[in-house]
């Protein structure tokens, strides 16, 4: 989740050049800023990931999900609990 989790953060901020970003002894200046100017849409993103898989990923479904409900994931606490939900495999098939 971690990794879906960084990708996604990552994408999200792909257009940083497009902000006024404030000047601080910390930060360094961004260089090229027209070079990140991309407006990506996460939800549609993650559908394409989920559809357009071989692989399927119930993270990835949750994820995609969530992007659904909520796209700017305001709501999300940046905690995930441990623990899961027992599956029946039986009722798959």
């Amino acid at each position: 989740m971690a990794a879906y989790a960084e990708g996604f953060g990552i994408l999200r901020d792909a257009n940083i050049g497009k902000e006024q970003l404030e000047m601080d002894a910390e930060t360094s200046p961004l260089r090229d800023p027209e070079h990140y100017q991309y407006d990506l849409n996460l939800r549609d993103i993650s559908e394409v990931w989920r559809r357009g898989s071989v692989i399927a990923s119930w993270l990835l479904d949750l994820t995609a999900t969530s992007l659904v409900e909520d796209e700017r994931l305001e709501n999300f606490s940046g905690r995930v609990s441990d623990q899961v939900k027992a599956v029946d495999n039986q009722s798959r098939y």
